[in-house]
């Protein structure tokens, strides 16, 4: 009888003193999928920020009505491409290098998602426009050993495709495979702005939220996904403000340019309209593992509550 009452008073401890190790909630919501979409490097003041929504035509008219809006979302690590979508993925801010040949030190939350429900790889997917994103894929972590990844298909030949083929491909996978995990990376914002290019930068932001649209289009279309998938929208890093070195054109500080992004979601399960409560990356891996109902130890983020219905 001692040795029980210890262990109940040890495990009482260890779920006390671990309060962002576990974000894990067995309510039963109308989610059943997930699909994260990322607009690589697009500056909140060329996004939401922009009053007159004008690069976002598709969000504000067609996709509106459905959207919970989150004003204040923030990168609170390394503001650039592959630690930005680390931080999305593992609920975990890294510093890895930006160019493919590292691996997060820590197991996505498609990894966690394949695990604990025992599914099949191509169940949740990696489709990318940049190829040294296939990262997200494995984990440095030796306990998992590239155990239980998500599918992969990243950029062309090593480096960049059109984030056209990349919305065709997305939308291939999502009717063959019917993955429940999936995140879709569009990358010409970033590489415009980069090139000091800024009509074309405005128009990838433009064709980043068509794309995004012909996406949320299939899902409607689709009665595995239709009333049962949440989609987050959202961006990896922002960009300098104009008074900050280079201004648009580069991005990699702590200035708010690049520290806030935007992020949209669309789920049976949100309330609608504006969020304005300030949250980081890392709570969009805790919202997800919550409305997917599964456990991510050692996770930095916490659930967005204020944007579900019932809570």
């Amino acid at each position: 009888m001692k040795k029980v009452f210890v262990f109940f008073i040890a495990l009482l401890l260890m779920l006390c003193s671990c309060k962002k190790d576990s974000v894990f909630n067995a309510k039963i919501y109308k989610t059943k999928n997930v699909i994260i979409i990322t607009w690589d490097g697009v500056r909140y003041s060329e996004g939401w920020g922009d009053t007159s929504h004008q690069n976002t035509p598709h969000l504000v008219n067609e996709m509106f009505d459905s959207l919970t809006i989150f004003t204040n979302l923030r990168n609170n690590g390394i503001t650039n491409t592959t630690n930005g979508h680390t931080a999305i993925m593992t609920g975990n801010y890294s510093e890895m290098q930006n160019n493919g040949t590292e691996f997060p030190p820590h197991p996505s939350v498609f990894h966690y998602w394949l695990k604990e429900k025992n599914q099949p790889a191509e169940k949740a997917w990696l489709v990318t426009a940049e190829w040294k994103l296939f990262v997200l894929g494995s984990t440095s972590d030796p306990s998992w050993n590239s155990a239980f990844s998500p599918v992969t298909d990243c950029g062309l030949n090593g480096g960049l495709r059109e984030d056209s083929s990349t919305r065709d491909k997305a939308i291939s996978v999502l009717q063959q495979y019917h993955p429940q995990l999936m995140l879709v990376h569009f990358d010409d914002p970033d590489f415009f702005a980069h090139q000091a290019d800024s009509v074309a930068y405005i128009n990838a932001i433009k064709a980043s939220d068509e794309f995004t649209f012909s996406i949320w289009n299939y899902l409607q279309s689709d009665s595995f996904y239709k009333n049962t998938t949440t989609v987050f929208i959202t961006t990896d890093h922002g960009r300098h403000l104009n008074n900050v070195n280079m201004g648009y054109i580069s991005h990699g500080d702590g200035c708010d340019g690049c520290r806030h992004t935007q992020c949209f979601a669309l789920s049976p399960d949100f309330k609608k309209g504006m969020i304005s409560n300030e949250y980081d990356q890392t709570d969009i891996t805790a919202t997800i593992a919550e409305l997917m109902g599964i456990f991510v130890p050692q996770m930095e983020g916490n659930v967005m509550n204020e944007a579900f219905m019932n809570k």
